[in-house]
């Protein structure tokens, strides 16, 4: 049994729908005080950290690519 893989698949499994709640309540926020500036930038950021909440693997194997033509 290999706990550490079934530590990060249990905790994908929680943190997706925690992060969804918080893009909500965040959105919700400043889009009822007109804030729409820092709307827009909340959106992109959070787009960001759903992307690397979501697929770590596919982060990882950029990071690699990018190491690769970094330092080859």
């Amino acid at each position: 049994m290999d706990f550490g893989q079934n530590l990060l698949t249990w905790l994908q499994g929680q943190l997706v729908p925690v992060l969804l709640i918080i893009i909500i309540i965040g959105a919700l926020t400043l889009a009822l005080k007109r804030n729409f500036t820092a709307l827009i930038g909340f959106l992109v950021f959070m787009g960001i950290i759903s992307a690397i909440v979501a697929a770590p693997k596919g982060l990882m194997e950029l990071g690699k690519k990018l190491w690769q033509v970094v330092f080859s």
